[in-house]
C-alpha cells in the first residue's frame, strides 16, 4: 500500500511539473493537441453538390467582428483521404450569403498548418488567428481574407509531414489539390495562388508545399520550422531514403528555386529549428524572396510564436499588395 501511495505521489508531482512547464512555455494549447486527439464533433462527409448557403452558416461559430468559422469533413478525390478542416469567412462574405447575393470571387486565401502533434485549434483558439486577421482588416493593414485550417494529423500517432507517403497517406495531394478544389467550388472562388503559414512541423509543411507547388502557393511563412522531413519512425529505411531525396528542399532552393516569397522566423535560442534555419537561408537563391525575422531569448513554444505574428501579418500585407504599374 505504501509503495502504491509513493507511485501515485510521484505521478502527481510529475504531472504538476509538466502542467506548470507547459503553462510557462505554451508548448500545447490543449490535452487533445498533446495526444493528437481528433475532433469528435459529429460531421458528415461533404460532397460538392452546390455552393455555400445559409444552412452552412447555421453551423458556424462567429467572432466578435462577424467572421464565421465553419468545420467541414471532405473526401479528397486526388488523395483518397477523408479529412477535416476549419475555414473562416470574413464579414462581407457572410453578409453576401445571408442577403442571398453571390459573394465576390477574388478573396485572397491563406492556409494555416499546425505542428505535430497538433490540431487546427492551436491557430484558431490558442493564437486567435481569425480575430487577428479581423483586426488587421479593421485597422487597414489587410484586405479581407479567407483562412483555411486543415487537420494535417489525420492518422493517429503517425507524422506524415504533409508528404505523399508511398503505400500510405497522400497528404501532399490532399493539401495541394483536394482542399483548394473543394474550397474554390464551395465558395465560388476564382482559382488563384494561396499563401501557406505554419509553425514547427507546419512551418516545414508551408515552405515545402510552396517550393514544390508555387502555382498553388506563391508565398509561405515558416515560424520555427525546419527544412528536411522528420520521417516517422514507422516508415521503413528504404522509403525513408526515398522521401529524403524526393523532399530535399536544400537542393531545390539551390538548383530550381521558384519565384515565391518566404517569411522565415530565425529564433536564435530555439535549439529545434535554429541550425536548420541557418543552413536553409545559406542555400536560398533568387528568384526566391526572403524576409527573415530574428528573435532572441525565446525557445520553441507558443509564447515565442505569438510574438512574431504581428510581423508575419505585416509581411502578408506586402504579399497582397499589387505591384505598381
Amino acid at each position: 500500500m505504501r509503495i502504491l501511495s509513493l507511485l501515485v505521489l510521484n505521478l502527481f508531482v510529475v504531472m504538476t511539473l509538466a502542467v506548470g512547464l507547459n503553462n510557462y512555455g505554451q508548448f500545447y494549447t490543449s490535452w487533445s493537441e498533446l495526444i493528437g486527439e481528433k475532433n469528435t464533433s459529429p460531421l458528415v462527409v461533404d460532397t460538392i453538390l452546390g455552393e455555400i448557403n445559409l444552412n452552412d452558416l447555421a453551423k458556424a461559430k462567429f467572432t466578435s467582428n462577424g467572421s464565421a468559422i465553419v468545420h467541414r469533413l471532405v473526401r479528397g478525390e486526388s488523395a483518397g483521404i477523408t479529412g477535416d478542416f476549419f475555414i473562416a469567412l470574413p464579414p462581407s462574405f457572410v453578409s453576401s450569403v445571408k442577403s442571398g447575393n453571390k459573394p465576390k470571387s477574388d478573396y485572397p486565401v491563406i492556409e494555416f498548418f499546425s505542428g505535430y502533434p497538433g490540431h487546427p485549434s492551436a491557430w484558431i483558439k490558442g493564437m486567435a488567428m481569425v480575430e487577428r486577421l479581423d483586426v488587421a482588416h479593421i485597422s487597414g493593414k489587410l484586405s479581407e481574407v479567407i483562412s483555411v485550417y486543415p487537420n494535417i494529423n489525420l492518422v493517429p500517432k503517425f507524422d506524415a509531414e504533409c508528404m505523399n507517403i508511398p503505400n500510405g497517406p497522400q497528404m501532399e495531394s490532399w493539401l495541394v489539390t483536394d482542399i483548394p478544389k473543394y474550397v474554390n467550388q464551395w465558395l465560388g472562388l476564382t482559382p488563384q495562388p494561396w499563401t501557406a503559414v505554419g509553425y514547427s512541423t507546419g512551418g516545414w509543411c508551408s515552405t515545402m508545399l510552396a517550393l514544390r507547388h508555387p502555382m498553388q502557393f506563391n508565398s509561405a511563412a515558416s515560424i520555427a520550422g525546419y527544412y528536411s522531413p522528420q520521417v516517422d519512425k514507422h516508415i521503413s529505411p528504404v522509403i525513408e531514403r526515398e522521401l529524403m531525396n524526393q523532399y530535399d528542399l536544400l537542393d531545390l532552393v539551390t538548383t530550381k528555386p521558384p519565384s515565391i516569397k518566404l517569411f522565415i522566423l530565425n529564433s536564435v535560442n530555439d535549439s529545434f529549428s535554429h541550425t536548420a534555419t541557418l543552413a536553409f537561408l545559406k542555400r536560398v537563391r533568387a528568384p526566391i524572396s526572403i524576409t527573415e525575422v530574428e528573435l532572441t531569448g525565446v525557445g520553441h513554444n507558443f509564447n515565442a510564436w505569438k510574438k512574431i505574428l504581428p510581423s508575419m501579418i505585416d509581411w502578408y500585407s506586402t504579399v497582397l499588395a499589387k505591384p505598381v504599374p
